[in-house]
């Protein structure tokens, strides 16, 4: 939903904050090619992802019997980086991106364009190595 007061404009609603999201990312992607200023897009799509962000976890998502879930309810505390990942696993970035490829591999999900894995397969296989 957007909504209109004076000068604020509002954006509420998973699917209207992904799409203003995207938009941003298209526009800031622009900017940098044709060498003009972007940072105040920069801010805007980090606002745009916290609230997005929020907006999950207030969310349940609800399958109606036929699709998969695409959210299976994690949080942003329970998601980690690829890096994040690495470094657990003393494996290199590119070895950790190859596992979660892998049929099988670490649980994750895209956010924009990176990969965000789910902790506690991560951590389970990084004490697993340890052993």
């Amino acid at each position: 939903m957007i909504e209109q007061r004076g000068d604020a404009v509002t954006l509420s609603g998973a699917p209207t904050l992904a799409a203003a999201y995207r938009a941003t990312l298209l526009g800031n992607r622009a900017r940098r090619a044709d060498g003009l200023p972007f940072s105040d897009l920069q801010a805007l799509a980090r606002a745009l992802r916290r609230a997005h962000d929020a907006s999950r976890e207030r969310h349940e998502f609800v399958p109606d019997g036929n699709d998969p879930p695409r959210w299976n309810g994690q949080g942003p505390s329970d998601l980690i980086s690829v890096a994040e990942a690495a470094g657990l696993l003393r494996l290199s970035k590119r070895q950790v991106q190859r596992l979660a490829a892998s049929p099988g591999g670490l649980d994750g999900v895209r956010v924009g364009r990176a990969w965000m894995l789910v902790r506690a397969p991560v951590l389970a296989l990084a004490e697993e190595r340890a052993q």
